[in-house]
């Protein structure tokens, strides 16, 4: 660490000039191999510093850092690879960025929504790095490691895959340890959640009968963004789709789809509305 302080998982520059890249910390964890993800929260809106993972550090240069995310003076972020522009994105204070490596390719995301892919191969071991340019830069909760579960077992759709399986050939879970499993957290939301989650980049989707889609970080539950759905979407056991206020319940429309002797099904809301399964009497649920 240069000219900079830590409290908790904050780190702000307080030394130096400012306008220049003399303060900055890494991290004192490293990742050998495989996923890794490096995630902190934004300050400010009008400070320069960089922050992402390398593989190699000597000194408070942002040149040094392989895949970073930068911060800039004027609400812009942009995505830098040893200084060389790929991406921007805009930003305020309080967003929560993320530089993580995911089966060998490097993602960025700005509150959990993914925003570049890189074509560049991460170099291991890996370590967060920042680099401070403007007098009081900031950021919060910055946190490395390596992520829960792992992105080849993500959980994407209903039941797992378009074949509807329900099986994950690269879960950790298995008869040797499910014994041992116990709860790392939990999250309440205003209402039933009847549909089953998505699981996807460390971002765990669910709707709720209280009318909002929410997404949680897969590690701590984290509430990442949520989103009020206003209308409620949902498949009957009589091939019919109705549509409520999701607020009081009051039915919209109804359409019969098909022949009601011959259905069933497990619908599901798209474009940020929330997602409800439907299921034959006596189908087990997983």
């Amino acid at each position: 660490m240069t000219n900079c302080a830590i409290t908790g998982n904050s780190l702000q520059k307080t030394a130096g000039r400012s306008d220049s890249a003399d303060a900055g910390a890494r991290s004192q964890q490293t990742v050998t191999s495989g996923d890794v993800f490096f995630d902190f929260t934004a300050g400010d809106s009008n400070k320069v510093l960089f922050c992402g993972l390398t593989h190699a550090a000597i000194s408070t240069s942002f040149l040094e850092i392989d895949f970073a995310i930068k911060l800039t003076d004027f609400g812009v972020a942009e995505v830098r690879e040893n200084n060389i522009y790929e991406r921007e994105t805009s930003y305020r204070a309080g967003d929560v960025f993320s530089v993580a490596v995911q089966a060998n390719e490097v993602r960025y995301y700005k509150n959990g929504g993914l925003f570049y892919s890189s074509l560049k191969l991460p170099v291991y071991p890996l370590f967060a790095d920042a680099s401070f340019l403007t007098l009081g830069g900031k950021i919060d909760n910055a946190v490395i490691g390596a992520l829960a579960v792992s992105s080849s077992a993500d959980w994407k759709m209903y039941q797992h895959d378009a074949a509807h399986s329900g099986y994950s050939a690269t879960s950790l879970v298995n008869s040797s340890n499910v014994g041992t499993l116990a709860q790392a957290w939990s999250f309440t939301t205003g209402g039933w959640v009847t549909g089953t989650p998505i699981v996807a980049d460390g971002v765990v989707y669910i709707g709720s009968w209280d009318g909002n889609i929410y997404a949680l970080r897969e590690r701590d539950g984290t509430v990442v963004w949520s989103f009020n759905a206003g209308k409620l979407y949902f498949g009957t056991g009589r091939a019919q789709l109705i549509a409520v206020n999701a607020a009081d319940g009051q039915l919209i429309w109804r359409s019969q789809l098909a022949d009601p002797n011959q259905a069933f099904s497990h619908l599901w809301f798209t474009h940020g509305v929330r997602r409800k399964d439907i299921h034959r009497p006596g189908q087990s649920l997983c």
